[in-house]
């Protein structure tokens, strides 16, 4: 039986390994930048008028616990009740209820979504109020936490801090806190009545510590959303403090070498080039660019053949190593 053989084209395939390089970088960059993104709050922020309206539409469901809810005019604030169909269109845009009528006398109805219900809560966990929120008015947050944990009273808390405030800045500050769905708080005579921690007020500094960890992570790494392609390498960007253990892997070979490998001249040559691949490994990590050095990849391509197996480890050990690098996976 003749032995069957093919030509390999060494400049066809260098140039494929290349593009695959590439595609490998910019796949995994697209998909850093996708779970980057993954956090941020895709909801629409309501304005101030469609949250006061949806806060009465939320407490009538509470009693009822009924998605469609009835009342009058007199349910709103005096400023809003000229605008009030304009607002309820608002909240039907952004799929805060489904449906809505006004009768001729001040009578409505709407019926509510889900969302509704969550708008809130969803609102208390966007990450940008980790930017958005002012330090005093974190500071009152933190108090009202601690009060909690503590089993005490935050309703005769803020009372007493309204109460006592001349300027009415914790007013504004228990305002904020509220319409960002941090805490709930109904006022009555002129000073708080009741007020509760949400579990986005719970949780917020919590969440604060992760986001703000999960950024210096990405600070460190200084990940750039490009792959600039020069004739002779792949840039990557500068990407730092970025650990790699390729010592493991080049071991590995190595035996595989001494196992598969029975031609003397041959276990040489793969043992120099496992050697010059460790070097451009080595290379990614310090210079952070792919060198792609087209005698190495020649050399590489000549062993094809005969021990395919070498190839495929060392292209797989690069393809690796890239992504560790953009993903630190």
């Amino acid at each position: 039986m003749s032995k069957f053989k093919f030509k390999i084209d060494k400049r066809k395939l260098e140039k494929e390994l290349n593009k695959k390089l590439n595609e490998i970088a910019e796949n995994k960059t697209e998909e850093i930048f996708i779970n980057q993104n993954k956090g941020s709050s895709s909801m629409n922020i309501l304005n101030q008028n469609a949250e006061t309206v949806l806060e009465v539409f939320i407490e009538k469901y509470k009693k009822s616990k009924d998605y469609t809810i009835s009342g009058n005019m007199e349910e709103f604030p005096e400023h809003l009740k000229l605008s009030i169909k304009g607002t309820m269109e608002t909240l039907k845009n952004n799929e805060y209820i489904s449906s809505y009528n006004i009768y001729i006398g001040g009578e409505w109805y709407v019926i509510l979504t889900p969302e509704a219900l969550q708008y809130f809560e969803k609102k208390g966990s966007r990450v940008e109020l980790f930017e958005e929120l002012a330090e005093n008015e974190k500071e009152l947050l933190r108090d009202i936490i601690k009060i909690e944990n503590d089993n005490g009273n935050i309703s005769e808390f803020l009372r007493e801090k309204v109460d006592m405030d001349e300027k009415d800045i914790i007013r504004g500050i228990i305002g904020v806190l509220k319409s960002n769905g941090l805490i709930n708080v109904s006022w009555g005579s002129n000073t708080v009545n009741n007020a509760v921690l949400t579990q986005a007020g719970r949780t917020y500094f919590e969440r604060e510590k992760k986001y703000n960890e999960k950024l210096e992570r990405l600070n460190s790494r200084n990940i750039y959303n490009n792959i600039n392609a020069t004739n002779s390498t792949v840039f990557l960007g500068d990407v730092v403090d970025s650990t790699i253990n390729i010592d493991n892997s080049i071991s590995r070979i190595e035996r595989e070498i001494e196992k598969k490998c029975d031609n003397e001249t041959d276990k040489k040559e793969l043992q120099e080039l496992l050697e010059e691949a460790k070097e451009i490994l080595e290379n990614i990590q310090d210079s952070k660019h792919i060198d792609k050095r087209k005698g190495f990849f020649q050399k590489l391509v000549k062993h094809f053949d005969k021990h395919g197996w070498f190839y495929a480890e060392i292209i797989g050990l690069l393809g690796e190593t890239i992504l560790k690098l953009l993903g630190g996976i």
